[in-house]
C-alpha cells in the first residue's frame, strides 16, 4: 500500500477510490460536513446557517429565518423544493450543490447524511463574514452568527490523543505540547488506564478498528511495541496508556484516497510534530509507537464506545 500518511495535498490520480468513476457516493457524519466548510481558516457556509434559521421559521421556532432567507437569496423559502436532491461536494467536502440537504439534517438532528463526492478541487462560493456584510445589517448578522456558534458547539465533538505505553513516562511532556499548540485546541480531559496484556492487545486493534490500517500494519505495529515497552521501562503484563481529549477548532479535512473517508489534516500535522519531536527519546522507536490521534467524527465516536469497556 503506497503510504499517505503525511500527504497533505494527493493530486487527483492518487484517489484510487474513484476507481474510473468521476464521483462517488458515500456516507459521512454531520459533525464532518459542516466543519469542512472552511476555506484558509475562514468559514464559508453562512449559507447553511441561514437556511437552517429559515427552516426553524417555517416550523415555528424562530420568527425571522424566512425573512433572512429572502433578503440573501432574493426568493421565498420553499421547503418543498428539496424532494431527494444530493449534496454534492468535492474531494476536500465542501459543498457546491444543495447545502439545504445539510441544513435540514442539522435541524432534524441527524447524524450521518449521503453526499456525492466529484473526483475535483472546487472550492464553494464564499458565504463568509464579509459577504454577510453585504447583505444584512450588524443586528441580523449577529443572530446569524449566533446560530453558527450554536451549531458548530452541538456538532464538534472531541479528538482522542492515545499515547502508547513506550512513550508513557513523556506523556506529561506531549500534554503541555498541545496545550501550547499553534492549532486552535481546547482540553476537555485526560485519563490514565491500564491493562494487561491481553486486554492491551485487544484495545490496540479495537482502536484501528475504524480505520483503514490493514491488519498486517496492525500485527506490525503490536509486535514493535512490546519490547519498545519493556525498553522504556515498562512491564511485562501492564501497559499504561494516557488518553487525552481536545476540541479542534478547524479540523481541515481532505479526503483520504483508498475509502473516501474524511481525514483532518489538523490532526496529521500535529501527529507529525510529535513525533518528530519525541522520538528521540523512545528507546526502539518505530512509527507509530508514541500515540494515535483520531481522524475524523466516526473515529471519535468510535474510541468514545470503545473506552466504556475499559
Amino acid at each position: 500500500m503506497k503510504d499517505e500518511k503525511m500527504n497533505f495535498d494527493s493530486p487527483l490520480s492518487d484517489y484510487i477510490v474513484f476507481e474510473n468513476k468521476n464521483y462517488i457516493k458515500k456516507q459521512i457524519t454531520i459533525n464532518d460536513l459542516f466543519l469542512a466548510q472552511y476555506i484558509n481558516c475562514c468559514f464559508v457556509g453562512y449559507d447553511i446557517v441561514v437556511q437552517v434559521l429559515a427552516i426553524e421559521n417555517y416550523y415555528g421556532i424562530n420568527n425571522y429565518g424566512l425573512d433572512l432567507y429572502k433578503k440573501m437569496y432574493k426568493k421565498v423559502f420553499d421547503y418543498g423544493m428539496l424532494s431527494k436532491k444530493c449534496i454534492e461536494t468535492d474531494i476536500n467536502f465542501s459543498i457546491n450543490k444543495n447545502p439545504l440537504m445539510l441544513a435540514t439534517s442539522i435541524f432534524k438532528g441527524e447524524s450521518y447524511i449521503m453526499i456525492k463526492i466529484l473526483k475535483t478541487k472546487h472550492n464553494r462560493f464564499s458565504y463568509d463574514l464579509t459577504y454577510l456584510k453585504t447583505v444584512f445589517t450588524d443586528e441580523e448578522i449577529e443572530l446569524i452568527n449566533n446560530k453558527f456558534n450554536a451549531i458548530k458547539s452541538q456538532l464538534s465533538i472531541p479528538y482522542y490523543f492515545i499515547i502508547w505505553p513506550p512513550a508513557i513516562s513523556i506523556a506529561s511532556k506531549i500534554e503541555n505540547e498541545l496545550n501550547n499548540y499553534p492549532e486552535k485546541l481546547t482540553f476537555v480531559d485526560s485519563q490514565y488506564i491500564e491493562l494487561d496484556e491481553s486486554c492491551f492487545k485487544e484495545f490496540l486493534y479495537g482502536v484501528y478498528n475504524v480505520d483503514d490500517v490493514t491488519k498486517d500494519i496492525v500485527d506490525e505495529k503490536y509486535r514493535k511495541m512490546l519490547p519498545a515497552c519493556l525498553s522504556n521501562g515498562g512491564e511485562i503484563n501492564k501497559k499504561r496508556i494516557m488518553i487525552l481529549k481536545f476540541l479542534i477548532d478547524i479540523p481541515d479535512y481532505k479526503m483520504k484516497v483508498y475509502n473516501g473517508n474524511p481525514r483532518s489534516k489538523a490532526t496529521m500535522r500535529i501527529k507529525k510534530e510529535l513525533r518528530e519531536n519525541n522520538k528521540k527519546y523512545i528507546n526502539d522507536y518505530f512509527y507509530d509507537i508514541v500515540l494515535h490521534v483520531t481522524d475524523n467524527a466516526e473515529q471519535n465516536k468510535s474510541i468514545c464506545k470503545l473506552l466504556t469497556k475499559y
